[in-house]
């Protein structure tokens, strides 16, 4: 009679799970486990729902209990490895891995795509890539799996002897035409719209034009080889300004190539020169860095605050540009003719181009390369059986999501049976809209400034309604939601007014009640708080900061903040905003709140949703169903299995 109960209360405890209800999952586990004790299955689940509780040391003891008692698998033994190690170490302090060489694409050999010269790559938020191929006039995309997905031509007129390619806006893609010393202005489909500039020495001419960059304020920036200068425009083309000459402490240009913009200041390397100059916006001269530590810098970008990657002959460093101090990230040594351009994407592999030899590396951190990806299936729903959608999430091992993935990268099996029919996604294209709540502080100074929190409430709700769904929730001396899905931005406003403002205000209680709220959605799910820039009084009254973020993360939470006072603004949500992949912004700030709204929109997301119809026999929803995926990308690989039940059938 114990085995029925306990079987009864596992059974429940794993519907729980998958619906999100933890609370109630955790009850009928230790239920379960009350009937008997020592079932290894029922240990397993409890430690996996104390994880996706934010108790993660709680979570090891139950795994590790496993273990202990002869029950441990592999995969097991991965969960407690990443877990410990993610918890070890906060990222910010963790050593950066140097990069090794994973796999090379050589467009010499028959079986790619026969690119020529390539002379740029760059990176996008999807995973995918640009390659431009001086030799070959195209730009190339190419997907996480190192495949052609695209070729731009640039129309009728087609390109002469592009350099580079810079995507502007999610709009526009600018290529850079060596042939004919002028910049080309184009759709995302590699058509030209316009073109700009044209061969001479003239303010606004152009004489060989290499590598492109933005400064995020609608201008354009162009090394201009041949004229030894940078040269200046708007999106249409308006010639603005040129800088490089010498002129005072600055010795002019010998061979502008790579560019990068960050800060209001545009950082130029110079092949013969071996070093970086930095200017502001105005081509006015501020210093030259890197002196004595570059062999022959080609192009650079930005990957974080105050970090080059650059191209440097054989090797890729990573240069920080406020210490004037950098690291070799990868070297390839003889391997390479010359690399003249590399980049970091989405999943931190590192991407380089070598122009004699017509090839592109791919590199991985040694670390992810041994380790491979963290896979967890997060969320089954069986409630149409046979036919069952769950959520799968993929991580590197310290926890960074892998977007991009496809098909061909999933293996999906029931009880080891590999399936053939399935569809997956990435979540942020699920038709589900994404989950919102709105933490609005109920402080005193709040109170003061009552009107411009409504202001910003409406912002947020004037943004995100028709896409999103949104509530809002009093973060008072105990939180209260305030709103429901659906409802007008009048009663959103009105809310405002509900509740007593206090100094006392329940910050972590908050939180964790957003996040709650969001875990039955399946699109994305993210908290938007807006603050004053405080924590309260006495923040952690229930739940630590770690275990916040701990909560949050390991929910794919993303958790973005909007300051109405900016000098108050406390370290403890900004580590909540960087833990979380969320952002935050002043209200106040002059570029306005677009960009923070949109990144809000574009956040990465580690989850994708896998649909398919089951062949198992659920014996009238008694049978545990056992659920295996395997994801696979470059050489490297993760591994997870779940179960769920089909409803009972009377």
């Amino acid at each position: 009679m114990d085995q029925v109960r306990a079987d009864e209360y596992f059974r429940w405890g794993v519907i729980a799970y998958h619906n999100g209800y933890y609370s109630n999952a955790l009850l009928s586990f230790e239920n379960a486990l009350s009937f008997k004790a020592g079932n290894t299955q029922t240990h397993f689940w409890l430690g996996k729902t104390l994880y996706k509780s934010g108790l993660e040391e709680q979570a090891l003891q139950e795994w590790r209990f496993v273990v202990q008692n002869d029950a441990g698998t592999q995969l097991l033994n991965s969960y407690i490895d990443v877990v410990s190690f993610r918890r070890a170490l906060d990222p910010e302090l963790r050593q950066e891995d140097r990069y090794v060489l994973s796999s090379t694409i050589d467009a010499r050999a028959g079986a790619n795509y026969p690119l020529r010269r390539p002379t740029s790559i760059r990176t996008r938020p999807d995973g995918t890539y640009y390659v431009v191929a001086f030799g070959s006039n195209e730009v190339l995309i190419f997907d996480i799996n190192n495949a052609v997905v695209d070729i731009l031509s640039g129309g009728i007129e087609g390109y002469d002897r592009p350099f580079d390619a810079l995507e502007v806006e999610g709009r526009w893609l600018f290529v850079t035409e060596f042939g004919r010393n002028q910049i080309a202005k184009c759709n995302l489909r590699g058509q030209k719209l316009s073109a700009f500039g044209e061969k001479g020495t003239a303010p606004g001419q152009l004489l060989g034009p290499q590598y492109l960059a933005g400064d995020g304020r609608g201008y354009l920036y162009v090394t201009d080889f041949g004229n030894r200068r940078v040269n200046k425009y708007n999106f249409d083309g308006e010639f603005i300004l040129s800088f490089g000459e010498k002129k005072g402490n600055f010795p002019g240009f010998s061979a502008p190539t790579g560019i990068a913009i960050q800060d209001g200041k545009v950082f130029v390397a110079d092949r013969w020169q071996k070093n970086i100059a930095v200017f502001d916006t105005s081509g006015n001269y501020i210093a030259t860095i890197a002196d004595g530590n570059l062999k022959g810098p080609e192009a650079m970008k930005f990957r974080g605050p105050g970090r080059l990657v650059i191209a440097d002959t054989s090797r890729i460093l990573d240069y920080d540009v406020e210490n004037d101090t950098g690291r070799v990230r990868g070297d390839l040594g003889s391997n390479v003719g010359r690399l003249v351009s590399a980049d970091i994407d989405v999943n931190d592999g590192l991407f380089a181009v070598d122009f004699d030899s017509s090839r592109i590396f791919v590199l991985s951190k040694m670390t992810d390369l041994y380790t491979g990806y963290f896979v967890q299936i997060e969320r089954i729903d069986a409630s149409r059986f046979p036919a069952v959608v769950a959520d799968i999430s993929v991580t590197s091992r310290a926890g960074r999501p892998i977007v991009g993935l496809k098909k061909e990268n999933f293996i999906v099996s029931e009880f080891r049976r590999p399936m053939e029919d399935f569809e997956i996604y990435p979540v942020t294209l699920d038709r589900s809209p994404m989950g919102l709540m709105v933490v609005v502080e109920k402080s005193l100074a709040a109170q003061k400034n009552r009107e411009a929190v409504r202001r910003a409430l409406g912002d947020v709700h004037d943004y995100f309604n028709e896409g999103a769904r949104l509530k809002m929730i009093s973060a008072g001396s105990a939180p209260i939601v305030e709103t429901a899905y659906g409802d007008k931005r009048l009663t959103f406003l009105e809310a405002l007014n509900r509740g007593k403002f206090t100094d006392a205000w329940q910050f972590d209680a908050s939180i964790r009640l957003a996040a709650n709220q969001l875990l039955q959605s399946r699109g994305q799910r993210t908290i938007v708080l807006v603050s004053q820039g405080g924590i309260g009084t006495d923040p952690y009254q229930r739940y630590s900061l770690m275990q916040l973020a701990q909560f949050l993360k390991n929910n794919a939470v993303r958790f973005n903040a909007l300051f109405l006072q900016a000098e108050n603004a406390s370290p403890d949500i900004d580590y909540l905003c960087s833990a979380t992949g969320g952002n935050s912004a002043y209200y106040y700030r002059p570029q306005g709140l677009e960009s923070f709204f949109q990144s809000i929109e574009k956040g990465v997301d580690p989850r994708y949703v896998v649909s398919f119809t089951s062949s198992v026999d659920p014996d009238f929803g008694k049978r545990f169903i056992k659920l295996e995926t395997e994801v696979t990308l470059q050489r490297k690989s993760g591994f997870d299995e779940c179960g769920y039940f089909s409803p009972l059938q009377f």
